[in-house]
């Protein structure tokens, strides 16, 4: 019951601050698992557009964020699964990342609304 109360009060703030501050959303879809915790920033050099970490309990999972101040800029995204509750990134033997991970780079445009994306796995 307290992830169910949890889940609604987050998306009813995430939506709140979608019509109020932000300008876009940022998608993950297609998670590998259900489980675990998503944990995402963006960056526009030092400046921190967004730090959050959302429980999973789907297979998408959406964030607000105001892009309005970096129209045309190289923004860095990072997001990782965390599947083993220690709050970081995990790798194999061979430095590859053993959970469900995404490092990339956008330059948002006024206009854009929604940015999409689906987190690599490496087997």
């Amino acid at each position: 019951m307290k992830q169910v109360l949890f889940t609604l009060m987050l998306l009813a703030t995430s939506l709140s601050m979608l019509s109020e501050t932000a300008t876009c959303k940022i998608v993950i879809s297609d998670l590998p698992y259900t489980e675990g915790t998503l944990f995402i920033s963006a960056k526009e050099g030092k400046q921190e557009l967004l730090r959050a970490a959302v429980e999973v309990d789907s297979t998408t999972v959406v964030f607000a964020v105001d892009f309005s101040k970096v129209w045309g800029k190289q923004v860095f995204i990072q997001a990782f699964q965390d599947l083993n509750d220690d709050r970081q990134l995990n790798f194999d033997n061979y430095g590859r990342p053993a959970e469900p991970f995404l490092r990339t780079g956008i330059e948002p445009k006024e206009g854009d609304k929604e940015y999409g994306f689906k987190l690599s796995v490496i087997q």
